[in-house]
């Protein structure tokens, strides 16, 4: 499938939005990827971008959430991207924290940010932006300036983050469970991807070493994946959780690599599939609890409907 980045004027509105999608009708076999300000987002527009092959982004604006007027913010954010969660509509979320007004594009509901970029609000918009299930992020450190409260030493801690972020979530296209994963570990998101962060310079991927994610297989982002969780599990006494979240972090990547890349995986689990994909697993204490090991090896491989597997 052929992908058209659309441009955003033609998105930049719900009227422009609707027109947009009724000429995409017309198109088959292509991937629409589109700037969409949570203005345009509704029951109508969500509807009728349902009809057709689409990669929303939309811009985030800075989140303090220690200030009391950021919950009607969040509030209006969270009901925009509920709406887009509900309708199965990939999206994904755009942080410019190089932007001294993050939150311009957002629409006009959604106010240009007036919070100070410190880490504590790059912080609290990365965690409520993976909060929302975003299938990638796009975390923007262009053009950040030292000030009174962002340090030269913030930039790069804010900026090893990101790299990390992208790196976890979006390359190692963790949407699926990522929120599952890092549950019991009671770790918000930011706080996990600083960690991360930190893992990679103590194993030389850093860009000093010629690390470069954008050349990582799925594959290899995957082995990391698994390499961090393991010790993070192991640090906070989880150890029991281990073969859960290996089978799901494993699962999933194996399918979404026969989407992706049409690749066979062959993999040896220590639950039932079935059991993996079941509601039950959105929290793996209770999964563990309740759920029996059941050795086992699956093929995951392409169909023309998508991913599919059979046992072995």
């Amino acid at each position: 499938m052929q992908t058209q980045v659309v441009p955003p004027q033609e998105t930049s509105s719900k009227k422009a939005v609707l027109a947009f999608a009724k000429n995409a009708l017309m198109q088959d076999d292509m991937l629409f990827d589109i700037q969409l300000p949570f203005d345009a987002i509704d029951a109508q527009t969500v509807n009728a971008l349902s009809q057709i092959y689409v990669s929303a982004t939309i811009s985030f604006p800075l989140l303090d959430g220690r200030n009391p007027q950021t919950a009607a913010t969040k509030k209006f954010i969270a009901k925009k991207c509920a709406l887009l969660n509900d309708a199965g509509l990939v999206f994904g979320i755009s942080i410019d924290f190089g932007s001294s007004a993050s939150g311009e594009s957002a629409g006009s509901s959604v106010p240009p940010s007036e919070q100070p970029l410190t880490l504590r609000t790059a912080r609290d918009t990365l965690d409520f932006a993976v909060e929302q299930y975003p299938n990638h992020l796009e975390l923007v450190t262009d053009g950040i300036r030292p000030s009174g409260v962002f340090s030269t030493q913030d930039i790069g801690t804010l900026q090893n983050l990101s790299v990390a972020a992208d790196l976890f979530y979006t390359r190692g296209r963790a949407v699926p469970w990522f929120l599952t994963v890092i549950k019991p570990l009671r770790l918000k998101p930011s706080v996990f991807f600083h960690d991360f962060s930190e893992w990679l310079s103590c194993n030389n991927c850093n860009a000093s070493s010629g690390f470069d994610p954008a050349q990582e297989t799925h594959e290899s982002i995957e082995k990391m994946q698994l390499a961090f969780l393991r010790i993070k599990y192991e640090e906070k006494n989880r150890y029991q959780l281990l073969p859960a979240v290996t089978d799901l972090v494993s699962l999933h990547g194996a399918f979404s690599r026969a989407d992706c890349e049409e690749s066979e995986t062959l993999l040896d689990l220590s639950y039932n599939a079935m059991d993996l994909f079941s509601p039950s697993v959105l929290d793996l204490h209770m999964f563990f609890d309740q759920t029996l090991m059941e050795a086992n090896t699956v093929k995951v491989f392409p169909t023309e409907e998508g991913a599919d597997y059979m046992q072995v």
